[in-house]
């Protein structure tokens, strides 16, 4: 194992993953045409559109108020000062 490697794991034997920086930079119509996607997406019960994906990428200060997030994929993103007010983030039952 490099010094590198040993340096990114912590006491638990788990790699820390806070310390790593977004590997992706969405321009703002980048954003807009995921969100519009996967809007089709949910509204269409997944047959149209695509999940939107937004893993690893710099969401800071980003409005998402009231828009349907439910699946949206955010592993890792970066949602400092991001604004979820009223956005539903959940699956209807």
């Amino acid at each position: 194992m490099t010094e590198p490697e040993q340096a990114a794991i912590t006491l638990c034997g788990m790699p820390d993953l806070s310390a790593r920086t977004p590997v992706r930079v969405l321009s703002p119509h980048g954003i807009e045409r995921l969100l519009a996607e996967h809007r089709l997406y949910q509204e269409t019960e997944y047959h149209q559109g695509h999940r939107a994906d937004f893993a690893s990428a710099d969401l800071t200060g980003r409005d998402f108020s009231a828009l349907i997030c439910a699946g949206v994929k955010m592993d890792r993103a970066v949602l400092r000062g991001a604004d979820f007010t009223r956005a539903h983030l959940q699956r209807q039952i």
